[in-house]
């Protein structure tokens, strides 16, 4: 009985590896974290939000990621010299602290199809979306969704101050898998 149960899960494992080949996991860090799980051949599996206070996780809004992925994409935070508004450098430490979280738990929890963590990467804004704003960059990344995609994303009723947050972490893994 007990190898019929071991083959049998070899076999979904199997199938499931060839279903969800490179599935990527992309974070858009921040007090409001936008997270997103995109496969390479299926497009947006889930996505979610999670509230951070202080660099650590007070609420799920929709969820906590899967802890299946073969790639962890984290934006990391970038101070700009030459911008036009004021930005508060602590600011930059609060999103590295809750990259830095979304990291350690990506390492603990992360497995691949194969059973080995996952590779982890940070990714730099402008690497991603280039010099687009963020509203700008929001509705291209909507404009790159499938019919299909789109409902997985309103079916979670995120509010229009949310959305924004996980439209990035998509735009990250849409760029990770080579999307845009």
């Amino acid at each position: 009985m007990f190898q019929l149960r071991k083959e049998s899960l070899k076999k979904v494992n199997k199938i499931m590896n060839k279903l969800y080949k490179e599935r990527v996991l992309a974070f858009d860090p921040g007090n409001n974290t936008g997270w997103a799980l995109i496969s390479k051949r299926h497009g947006l599996l889930d996505a979610g939000l999670i509230e951070f206070k202080n660099g650590l996780p007070v609420k799920n809004i929709h969820g906590f990621p899967p802890a299946s992925a073969d790639r962890v994409i984290i934006e990391k935070p970038r101070i700009y010299s030459k911008t036009k508004k004021r930005v508060d450098p602590n600011d930059s430490i609060s999103v590295a602290l809750v990259g830095g979280f979304c990291a350690g738990v990506c390492l603990r929890d992360a497995y691949t199809s194969q059973g080995k963590y996952a590779e982890i990467e940070y990714v730099f804004p402008q690497d991603w979306k280039g010099g687009r704003p963020k509203d700008i960059d929001n509705e291209y990344t909507w404009g790159l969704m499938s019919p299909h995609e789109r409902d997985v994303l309103t079916k979670q009723g995120f509010t229009k101050k949310q959305i924004h947050n996980v439209l990035d972490a998509i735009g990250i893994g849409f760029w990770a898998v080579g999307r845009r």
